[in-house]
C-alpha cells in the first residue's frame, strides 16, 4: 500500500485549487532504522498548515525549514538527513526527502494530480513518477495507466524509458529507479497508484455516517447502502463514491470480479441486520463486521444456523464489530471499528524490506 496519506493527493489538488501554494516532500529512501517508509509524504502550504508526515521529531523540522526556502526560491531541494543517534528522530537512521514547490497558476501539474485522483476514483491502476532533480523549478513528472495511458505535467517523457517504466507496473511499494535514456540516466521515484480497499456499510445509520470520514481518512473508497428508502441521503456521506438508497443487494452485486471489500451490517433492527449478514456472507470478504451485543450476535447466528449458512462463514464475523475500547457513541463506535479495520487490512500486507539504502 502506498505509505503517503490516504487523500494526500486530494489535498494538494484543493490547496492548488483554492490559490494556495504548497511544498510537497517526500521520503525518497532510509536507511533502517528510518523515521517512515519510502513515499511518506508531508505537504507544508504557503500559511504554513501542515497535511501528513516524514516522521515527526528533528527530520521534520528540517522539512519544515527547508520548505520555506524552496518556496521562496521556487526550486526544488534533495535534504540528506542523518540522526547521530536514535534520540535525534526517534529512530537514528538515514534519510532523502525530496522538496518540490508546487504552484496554483502550474496547470500541468494539476491537470497530472486530478487524472491521478480521477484514477483511483475510478478503481484504476498505474503508476505516478518523478524525477528526481535538484535545483529546478518544475521537475517532469508523469502518470502511467496500467492500460496503457499517459500524462505528463509538461513536455513529453522520452521513448525508451516507457518499457522499461511498463515493466515496472505495479510497483509493490513506492521507490527510487535509475532508468537509462539517450541523454543520460533518470533517476525517478515511482508510486503506485491502487485504488484503497473497498468498505461497504449496509446501513446508513448514526455509526455509519460518523464511520465513513474515518475510513476515508486512512485509505478505504467507501460505499453506502440504505435498508430502507429514504435511509440514504448523499449529504450524510460526502465521503462516500456512492451511496444507494434501500439498494444493499445491488450495491454488492456491484462488486468487481476478485474485489474483497471489508464489509459492516450496521442496519436499523435485529430482522433488517439478519438479512444483511447473509447477504454478506456471500461474498467473497476481507471483513465481515456487525455492529451490535453479544445477545444480538447469538439471536442472528442461531436465525442463521436454522438457514443452513455454516458454522465456518459465522466464525468469520467480527461481532461487536470493533476494538474493545469501552466504546458507547456512535463516534467512539466509529474509532474503534476503523481502528479494526486497520488491524485487519495490514495483515493483509506484505512486510516492508528491511532496508532501503539512499543512493549516494
Amino acid at each position: 500500500m502506498n505509505s503517503s496519506p490516504a487523500g494526500l493527493y486530494e489535498t494538494l489538488v484543493s490547496i492548488l485549487e483554492g490559490g494556495e501554494t504548497a511544498v510537497l516532500a517526500r521520503i525518497l529512501a532510509v536507511r533502517e532504522p528510518g523515521p517512515r517508509r519510502p513515499g511518506a509524504a508531508l505537504l507544508v502550504t504557503g500559511r504554513g498548515r501542515l497535511r501528513g508526515t516524514v516522521g515527526g521529531g528533528p527530520l521534520e523540522e528540517a522539512v519544515r525549514a527547508q520548505a520555506g526556502r524552496v518556496l521562496r526560491e521556487g526550486r526544488t531541494a534533495l535534504l540528506r538527513y542523518e540522526a547521530r543517534s536514535a534520540q535525534d528522530s526517534g529512530c537514528g537512521g538515514e534519510a532523502q526527502v525530496f522538496l518540490e514547490p508546487l504552484f496554483p497558476e502550474d496547470e500541468g501539474v494539476l491537470r497530472l494530480l486530478r487524472a491521478r485522483n480521477e484514477l483511483v476514483c475510478r478503481g484504476g491502476a498505474g503508476l505516478f513518477g518523478t524525477r528526481i532533480l535538484e535545483g529546478v523549478p518544475r521537475p517532469p513528472r508523469f502518470l502511467i495507466t496500467a492500460a496503457g495511458g499517459l500524462t505528463c505535467s509538461a513536455g513529453a517523457l522520452p521513448e525508451e524509458l516507457r518499457p522499461a517504466l511498463a515493466a515496472c507496473l505495479p510497483p509493490a511499494a513506492p521507490r527510487l529507479e535509475r532508468l537509462p535514456a539517450a541523454g543520460g540516466a533518470w533517476l525517478v521515484f515511482l508510486e503506485p497508484v491502487v485504488p484503497g480497499p473497498l468498505l461497504v456499510l449496509l446501513g446508513a445509520g448514526h455509526i455509519a455516517a460518523a464511520l465513513a470520514p474515518w475510513a476515508r481518512r486512512v485509505g478505504f473508497r467507501v460505499r453506502v447502502a440504505g435498508v430502507r428508502p429514504g435511509d440514504a441521503d448523499p449529504a450524510r456521506f460526502p465521503d462516500a463514491e456512492r451511496v444507494a438508497d434501500g439498494g444493499a443487494a445491488a450495491l454488492l452485486a456491484e462488486l468487481a470480479p476478485g474485489e474483497r471489500p471489508f464489509i459492516l451490517v450496521a442496519g436499523p433492527s435485529h430482522e433488517a441486520d439478519r438479512e444483511l449478514l447473509a447477504a454478506a456472507l456471500q461474498a467473497d470478504a476481507a471483513y465481515v463486521g456487525m455492529v451490535g451485543s453479544r445477545r444480538k450476535r447469538e439471536a442472528i447466528f442461531q436465525a442463521l444456523r436454522r438457514q443452513g449458512v455454516a458454522e465456518e462463514a459465522l466464525a468469520r464475523v467480527h461481532c461487536p464489530a470493533g476494538l474493545p475500547i469501552g466504546a458507547e457513541t456512535p463516534e467512539e463506535i466509529a474509532v474503534s471499528i476503523v481502528a479494526q479495520l486497520v488491524l485487519e487490512r495490514s495483515r493483509g500486507e506484505p512486510s516492508p524490506r528491511p532496508e532501503e539504502t539512499p543512493p549516494r
